[in-house]
């Protein structure tokens, strides 16, 4: 879906908005992550106006045209098969379901049934859920004040009104797995780490246990640490 916001609008086809873009000398691009479909889009700042307006009619009003939807949809069955041959993605995934079981984190991102099932309609459908005001975040950067950032704002995204059944917050991802330390055959300890996910931030916690044991214990290690990501920095 994120690929196609501006591939067409209810007022603009692909090719207006190309050239709305290319006599601003400005930059456009958007796509989806696990948690959100991030829309980045940069000129100069006497052209805000204008590259606000495109923001703004590419996030509410896609029309995802018929012919640019099939287009899509052959490339990322294209993709899917490209994919499938790579070993680190298999990798990936094949991590992702291990560590995040029935949650949405393992998802893969696409298969080719959701690829297949991708029509125009069901795009307009999903859209209508996803894109909330109440879940969305607008940050304008660069030499611009903040009065004139509100007042943009305003005029492009003042009349947004959600359309369609919200979603259900999601649950944080929390998995725990257990590992035993094993000495000729004889476990001596454990290895336990627990891992949740909130949004973009992860926090992995690690408790390692060993106790060596020959009549009396002869060895006893305790340790604990915690790690915490945003993305993909610790």
């Amino acid at each position: 879906m994120a690929s196609l916001l501006d591939e067409g609008t209810a007022s603009r086809s692909s090719r207006d908005i190309a050239e709305a873009l290319q006599a601003i000398g400005g930059d456009y691009d958007a796509g989806a992550s696990s948690d959100a479909v991030n829309i980045r889009a940069s000129a100069l700042a006497s052209h805000a106006p204008q590259l606000l307006a495109l923001v703004a009619d590419t996030a509410l009003h896609p029309s995802f045209p018929a012919n640019e939807v099939a287009l899509a949809r052959a490339n990322a069955l294209q993709g899917l098969k490209v994919q499938e041959a790579d070993p680190d993605w298999q990798a990936q995934r094949a991590f992702g379901h291990a560590v995040y079981g029935d949650h949405p984190y393992s998802r893969d991102s696409l298969d080719e049934a959701s690829v297949q099932a991708a029509t125009p309609a069901a795009l307009r459908a999903l859209h209508d859920v996803r894109f909330r005001p109440d879940r969305a975040l607008l940050v304008i950067v660069g030499r611009i004040g903040a009065d004139e950032d509100f007042k943009l704002a305003e005029q492009q995204f003042g009349g947004w009104k959600a359309r369609g059944r919200a979603l259900a917050d999601t649950a944080p991802s929390k998995v725990t797995r257990v590992f035993e330390i094993m000495r000729e055959g004889t476990k001596i300890g454990t290895d336990v780490v627990d891992i949740e996910k909130q949004g973009d931030q992860t926090t992995v916690k690690f408790k390692t246990h060993i106790s060596v044991v020959v009549l009396i214990e002869v060895y006893h290690y305790d340790h604990t640490s915690t790690e915490t990501w945003k993305g993909k920095e610790l």
